[in-house]
């Protein structure tokens, strides 16, 4: 009995620990595609987002803690992205991210972002990203 109770506990800590662990790996995946598609957007890009009408709102107002968003922050938007997406999502947005994105990708990213997150979470984080171009 007293191997069985050992046994239980230390899979408890292993699964505990594997799950941290796989927390952690999504949340790094997804800070490095941030940081990738933010170091591949272009000024046409940015313009294009700050004259999205959503958006321009958004910006408009100066307090984005005073905006009923879903995130307000970069380490928000990463721990919401990690997990909604899964590590293979992650990992193709990263690879479609590292070599520049085409019209056809961005369309792609696009979709795939529409289908895992709802209007106002993709208006969150545009406004996010401008914020984080801006800077």
């Amino acid at each position: 009995m007293k191997k069985f109770i050992i046994f239980v506990i230390v899979v408890a800590v292993l699964a505990v620990g594997g799950m941290y662990g796989y927390k952690q790996v999504k949340a790094a995946a997804a800070e490095k595609i941030i940081d990738q598609v933010q170091n591949n957007v272009s000024d046409a890009d940015i313009q294009k987002l700050k004259e999205d009408p959503d958006i321009k709102k958004l910006l408009e107002n100066a307090n984005a803690d005073a905006l009923n968003l879903p995130v307000k922050t970069k380490e928000e938007a990463v721990k919401m992205i990690a997990g909604k997406l899964s590590i293979s999502d992650i990992k193709d947005m990263a690879s479609m991210a590292a070599d520049g994105l085409t019209e056809d990708e961005k369309a792609e990213l696009k979709a795939k972002m529409e289908k895992k997150f709802t209007p106002e979470e993709l208006d969150a984080l545009k406004a996010i990203a401008v914020k984080q171009l801006n800077q």
